[in-house]
């Protein structure tokens, strides 16, 4: 007996179903989580290890024993675990090959610093930077409390995609 309980038919048209969120939410994670003060990467990371959460749930025979349900979740958070990191290294990687094809050294300065609360009530401080790029005005943010106001940052970024950027230290 498997945790979610339908007919074989189902399971395969809820397996089927689940391929396109997988792909969207890699795509998200990857491809477009360099925008500015968007949540993608983090949206599209959790459409990911939800729907690979729901494999293990839909076809593995779990009877009622303790071992057997310890077993299902020690391969759910296996699966979410490498699926995060998987994320992440695909993420940096394309960041850095769309970054160093046709790269762009300049300058930003600091123009604002954010605080962020959390629903739990932690505190995350960013540096907002300013830079442009023909003649286009961009803004992005850095996680770290160690800048000011008016400090000026070496950056590197993509001609072709001039919002996906890194501070050079």
């Amino acid at each position: 007996m498997s945790l979610i309980k339908t007919s074989p038919k189902n399971k395969i048209l809820i397996s089927i179903a689940l391929l396109p969120i997988i792909a969207v939410g890699y795509y998200l994670s990857v491809y477009q989580a360099y925008i500015y003060k968007s949540s993608n990467g983090t949206t599209g990371a959790a459409m990911v290890v939800i729907s690979l959460m729901i494999y293990p749930m839909l076809w593995l025979n779990m009877e009622k024993t303790r071992t057997q349900k310890n077993l299902l979740t020690g391969i759910m958070v296996l699966i979410s675990l490498t699926a995060i990191i998987m994320l992440m290294v695909l993420r940096e990687s394309y960041e850095d090959r769309i970054i160093n094809s046709n790269p762009v050294i300049s300058e930003a300065h600091i123009t604002a610093l954010e605080t962020e609360r959390s629903w739990k009530g932690r505190r995350t401080d960013y540096a907002i930077f300013t830079y442009f790029f023909k003649k286009r005005k961009i803004n992005q943010r850095i996680y770290d409390s160690n800048y000011s106001i008016g400090q000026v940052l070496k950056i590197r970024f993509s001609s072709e995609y001039p919002e996906m950027v890194e501070v050079l230290k």
